[in-house]
């Protein structure tokens, strides 16, 4: 990783041994143009500003209001008379900062680098709206099974008519149903298999969850839970009615169902998938099944290779 330094004086060179020693490689500068203009011509996964160049403060912003900018963790690195003054650190843009005490900082530096590097990859990995783990969470979790011995429940959830209620409630009782979901599978699975139970959202209105156990009533469970708390959603008239009213593109009202919610399973004792293709054309399968019967349901691989 690359770590770029920005100090006008070389002070901080005592530090490069111990961070080259750990895999990082130095760039320095000395001026906020130079800063700048290194980070748009090369990539940096880390930023250090020092507090010996005169008007810091700016290049702090200058990073954190560029969108190509604001992925990268800033430090500050500050001289002791910081110390008594903090609270003029708390208008500024940075991710974390250390107050030179004298001694080698470089061990203090890489832990707190390494923390925000952690910090930062599960946000960028993790649903924004549900905060659950992303695809990228998503395929790691599936190899692991896939390449454990060990049983395991696989299932795929989304929502049906979705795009319907989307249309005619708006994007705010959209999300408000897609985090409505997330708290459910999380509640429910947790619940059956609170160790080795995993819930991520794969984007939009759908899901996944993998159980250690084998449990299709959890997928019962579900729904249960997501048909009578789904109402809580809906007008009075459209449960009545039994179904939502939203124009199409030629103005005249179309009728589509309320939501519901399918879940289509794969249990690794019954059909052990190879590999994640085959744990997506499975579940793909089974999908266009459930989108062809009404209500709420579930449907779990029962061919054996």
């Amino acid at each position: 990783q690359t770590l770029m330094v920005c100090s006008e004086t070389s002070d901080f060179l005592r530090y490069v041994p111990s961070l080259q020693k750990a895999g990082y490689h130095v760039s320095s500068v000395h001026t906020l143009e130079d800063a700048v203009m290194f980070a748009y011509e090369n990539r940096i996964d880390n930023f250090l500003i020092c507090s010996d160049i005169p008007g810091w403060e700016t290049l702090t912003a200058e990073f954190h209001t560029r969108p190509w900018f604001t992925g990268i963790p800033s430090f500050l690195l500050l001289d002791p008379s910081y110390r008594d003054k903090l609270t003029l650190l708390k208008n500024l843009l940075f991710d974390d900062y250390i107050i030179s005490r004298g001694e080698d900082l470089s061990e203090e530096l890489l832990l707190r680098m390494v923390i925000r590097e952690r910090r930062l990859n599960s946000y960028l990995n993790a649903n924004p709206l549900t905060h659950l783990p992303g695809n990228i969470l998503i395929m790691q979790e599936i190899q692991n099974r896939l390449d454990s011995p060990d049983d395991f429940t696989i299932c795929y959830v989304d929502l049906d008519n979705f795009k319907a209620f989307n249309d005619s409630y708006g994007f705010a009782a959209g999300d408000d149903l897609i985090r409505m979901t997330a708290r459910i599978l999380t509640n429910v699975v947790r619940k059956r298999d609170p160790e080795e139970s995993f819930v991520g959202h794969i984007g939009g209105d759908d899901f996944i969850y993998i159980l250690a156990k084998d449990e299709e009533s959890c997928a019962a469970e579900i729904i249960e839970h997501f048909d009578l708390v789904s109402k809580s959603l809906l007008l009075e008239e459209d449960l009545a009615r039994g179904s939502i009213l939203v124009e199409n593109r030629k103005g005249l009202m179309e009728s589509f169902p309320l939501p519901t919610i399918s879940i289509a399973g794969i249990q690794s004792k019954i059909r052990r998938p190879r590999h994640l293709g085959e744990v997506a054309a499975l579940t793909g399968e089974m999908k266009k099944k459930l989108k062809r019967l009404s209500g709420s349901n579930f449907m779990f691989e029962r061919r054996v290779i």
